[in-house]
């Protein structure tokens, strides 16, 4: 498996090398000296910060990588054609909190020069299909099925894609939300910024069509955007108006309420909601109080965590009793052989211990709604939560693991090349006890995945079904 893993990376290794240094010829290369010098560098930064490096793979996998990466080094490349030769060890590593992006040189350049897959996308797993279409071919319905860009196949493409992604063990729901978000940015990081695009669809009504698309700039794909969906447009661009990071509505005649959390991040929650978490959660539950509302339905759906105190202060409204995020911390004890699976120390971390909830706490039937966005603290709250039998959960697995994280981001960039990477320096060890070899994320109760025409219609099927749930119950 891992040998025909490194036959398949080195085709496409030669074939993106070439491809990027075609199309990148205006950007400098770097000798085989300096490439050596940065693989060296990422390597060594890996071994002494990373606290998940061996959780989901061995020493040996790790060390047959850079091997590997270091023997098909060219003489000479592009800082893009390197990231796209290292960011295979995603694969690897297999943790969510590791990111690798080409240099902020490059990403500026193609943002402000280049040219752009001009649809937005949705990956169910299996299939690709357009849910926007911004080019200048306006009888494309949105809703195709994309068959394949350029002569790739989309399994193909998305084989490639997903091999590079940040994931948690074995979870693919992370990765797929993250593709569905920006497709056209990691394509390009992959496959580059071609002037058309040879793609093959099938339409709604199973018609096959081959067209030759233009790639368009960022300017005019916004442009597009607001000319062509201006409603969704406009709707997104409320979504994110004052207060409207943190959610309640209330349905006085269910005694029901959704309390919508987007973002567990303070500094977002400030400066794009004006929201503050703490006042906010405790005005809102004054109201749900108030209001005698009897079921609760939490949405975490896209949302990507942040502070874990912020968790802290949702679980005490929610527990019945004292509970835990975080069983213990650890990270890399640099007295030890880095190179060992035996490197981790004990460590400090937020919010240890045992929390105790609050007097006036929820007490009443609560739902969780989740999805491959609902990653970092959005999965340790969804954990904790499931792992005290507190709620039922409906949607798609959370993204990340429910047992083990990493995080407290390092930001680095090699000496060389100048790529970019955000390495974890923190392990999240959430609850040693349940042991699996793929460490999943929360796994709903009810599985309810939108399919292509839920998303054409707006139709949000996990909040339909969770209304109607709630129904049953009364």
């Amino acid at each position: 498996m891992k040998q025909s893993f490194l036959i398949m990376s080195r085709i496409f290794l030669f074939s993106l090398l070439f491809l990027s240094q075609s199309l990148l010829a205006q950007e400098q290369t770097f000798s085989k000296e300096q490439l050596t010098e940065d693989l060296t560098f990422l390597k060594a930064q890996l071994l002494k910060r990373h606290p998940n490096l061996f959780t989901y793979s061995s020493p040996e996998a790790f060390e047959q990588f850079f091997q590997t990466c270091q023997q098909e080094l060219p003489q000479q490349a592009t800082d893009l054609a390197f990231y796209q030769m290292i960011s295979p060890v995603s694969k690897v590593i297999k943790d969510g909190h590791t990111l690798l992006f080409p240099s902020e040189n490059t990403l500026n350049y193609h943002n402000e020069q280049s040219l752009f897959f001009p649809f937005q996308v949705y990956w169910d797993g299996a299939t690709l299909y357009t849910v926007q279409n911004f080019s200048e071919d306006e009888e494309i319905p949105d809703g195709s099925q994309i068959l394949s860009i350029n002569e790739t196949t989309s399994e193909a493409l998305m084989t490639t894609v997903m091999d590079r992604m940040m994931h948690d063990g074995d979870n693919t729901t992370y990765p797929n939300w993250v593709i569905n978000n920006w497709f056209r940015e990691y394509y390009s990081f992959y496959f580059g910024h071609p002037t058309y695009y040879q793609i093959t669809f099938k339409y709604p009504d199973g018609a096959l069509w081959k067209k030759t698309i233009s790639g368009l700039t960022r300017k005019a794909i916004a442009k597009n955007k607001g000319s062509l969906y201006p409603s969704l447009a406009k709707a997104n661009r409320e979504a994110k108006g004052p207060g409207k990071g943190i959610l309640l509505k209330i349905i006085p005649e269910q005694q029901t309420a959704i309390l919508t959390i987007k973002d567990f991040h303070n500094r977002t929650l400030k400066k794009v909601y004006q929201q503050s978490f703490k006042k906010t959660i405790s005005q809102y539950f004054s109201e749900i109080k108030a209001n005698n509302i009897q079921h609760l339905l939490l949405d975490l759906r896209n949302n990507q965590g942040g502070a874990i105190k912020n968790g802290k202060i949702l679980l005490s409204y929610l527990m019945s009793s004292d509970f835990q995020l975080v069983e213990a911390y650890q990270k890399v004890d640099a007295r030890k052989n880095l190179a060992t699976s035996d490197r981790l120390k004990k460590s400090k971390g937020p919010m240890a211990g045992t929390h105790a909830p609050k007097a006036n706490a929820f007490a009443g039937d609560l739902t969780v709604l989740i999805n491959g966005g609902s990653f970092s603290n959005s999965g340790i709250v969804s954990a904790a939560l499931q792992r005290y039998d507190r709620a039922s959960f409906i949607g798609t697995e959370t993204g990340g693991s429910k047992n083990i994280l990493a995080g407290y981001i390092k930001n680095i960039k090699l000496p060389n090349t100048q790529v970019q990477i955000q390495i974890p320096t923190l392990q999240f060890l959430i609850n040693s006890a349940d042991k699996k070899e793929n460490y999943s994320g929360t796994i709903p109760d009810y599985d309810i995945q939108p399919g292509i025409m839920n998303l054409m219609d707006r139709q949000d099927v996990v909040l339909e079904f969770a209304l109607d749930l709630v129904k049953q119950k009364k």
